[in-house]
């Protein structure tokens, strides 16, 4: 509310409607320097709050008060907190205390890191997610709740569909997500099929056929129309394993 706020008196001011509002300017002073200093006098009353901010985030990720019910509640609305930080706040503060939502065991909290995960991921840039938030998602790929797999391989889906994984990159993915194909869930299996799709689709045909084809043949009872095709490769899929053949 108080960014809502503050957002809402940098446009007036810069529109003029304050000085309207005040009546006939008693300065002499050029309106020019009138907005370089609105500018100004904005830029750090934005520093100020994101720093205030900033603070309370942190205690309540870190701090010896923090909850699960906490942590879970800033991730709801983690797109928010990184529209509000921007992208070089967002890389500096916010990715560096990701990692602490995971040490804690519950398993809501993992399921909902994943499922917001892939927000933080479109404002801290590819380098940023490779060298940090994909190791996160391999780990999360192994994961005894299926809540986290899902949402984790819905991640991967969102962020191959935006371009955010080069080719290395996407093929590591691929090579620790293609066994969850004969997961035990349909759940499961369904989205690690959108993200098989999803990747045959950024890799282009040729692709494709060197480099995926050759990985998931073993998971298909018969050569899909397309790799892209969710519904082809869904209609091709042998039958799960059971969970005691899987684990």
């Amino acid at each position: 509310t108080l960014f809502w706020f503050l957002m809402i008196s940098i446009s007036w001011g810069e529109a003029g409607v304050l000085d309207d509002l005040r009546g006939p300017p008693s300065s002499l002073v050029p309106s020019t320097n009138n907005e370089q200093a609105l500018k100004v006098y904005s830029n750090d009353q934005l520093a100020n709050l994101r720093k205030s901010i900033a603070d309370v985030v942190h205690e309540l990720v870190m701090g010896v008060k923090q909850t699960p019910n906490f942590r879970r509640a800033l991730l709801q609305d983690i797109a928010g907190l990184c529209c509000f930080f921007g992208q070089k706040q967002t890389a500096e503060f916010l990715l560096p205390i990701l990692p602490a939502f995971l040490n804690d065991r519950d398993e809501q909290l993992r399921t909902v890191f994943y499922g917001q995960i892939a927000y933080v991921c479109f404002f801290i840039g590819e380098r940023n997610v490779e060298e940090f938030i994909a190791p996160l998602i391999v780990q999360a790929l192994s994961d005894i709740t299926e809540g986290v797999i899902v949402n984790t391989l819905d991640c991967l889906t969102a962020l191959c569909k935006s371009g955010y994984f080069r080719k290395r990159l996407l093929l590591m993915m691929i090579q620790n997500a293609f066994l969850l194909l004969c997961y035990p869930s349909e759940c499961v299996r369904r989205s690690a099929v959108s993200f098989i799709a999803a990747s045959s689709e950024s890799l282009g045909a040729i692709d494709s056929y060197v480099f995926l084809a050759p990985i998931i043949r073993p998971f298909l009872r018969r050569q899909p129309a397309s790799l892209s095709s969710e519904s082809a490769l869904l209609s091709c899929l042998k039958s799960p394993v059971s969970r005691q053949g899987y684990y």
